[in-house]
């Protein structure tokens, strides 16, 4: 099980927690880069780095589309979201400096990709559906992890993932099995 990271950018106006706890899904941005469903099968990282800059320079140019979107963030966060995350992963959505949920994924993320621009929004890039967040309540699941000053798109929680994943475990076991 890997625990990740779901940066949520309410202050760039891009998305909500509460949205994509209403739409079920677990999401990121940059819409412009269309339907991804053509790339869900690669696994050489980069030719999926090089197929993502070359859909984002098409899509953005220089308008939005920076150099730590085009070389790093975008093609590493579309990584992570479809190619390496697996059933029973967690993600834990942080809106600005809150930690808002945590939802665990049922199907790989390859598998579950769906590009959803229905509503005009920009995190169209959704797996997990029906994916259900759960609002993080410290009397449950006590205190948040502490995410890092600065994140761009999905990451690896690494220093708190085992507590996370502990944290996960009795929460299924005390509210899931009733």
């Amino acid at each position: 099980m890997t625990v990740y990271w779901l940066p949520i950018d309410k202050y760039g106006k891009h998305a909500t927690y509460e949205q994509l706890k209403d739409r079920k899904v677990v999401a990121q941005g940059w819409s412009g880069l269309g339907d991804l469903s053509g790339l869900c099968n690669i696994t050489d990282r980069n030719l999926f780095y090089t197929q993502i800059q070359m859909l984002g320079d098409r899509a953005y140019g220089n308008v939005g589309w920076w150099l730590d979107d085009r070389e790093e963030s975008a093609p590493r966060t579309m990584w992570h979201l479809l190619i390496e995350s697996q059933s029973g992963d967690l993600f834990v959505g942080k809106e600005g400096k809150t930690i808002r949920g945590i939802c665990q994924i049922k199907h790989n993320g390859s598998l579950s990709y769906r590009y959803d621009n229905s509503g005009n929004y920009e995190y169209a890039q959704t797996i997990g559906y029906p994916a259900e967040w759960i609002d993080w309540d410290e009397k449950i699941f006590g205190s948040p992890p502490t995410p890092p000053a600065l994140m761009r798109g999905v990451r690896h929680l690494v220093s708190e993932s085992q507590r996370i994943i502990n944290i996960w475990n009795v929460y299924l076991s005390k509210y899931r099995h009733k």
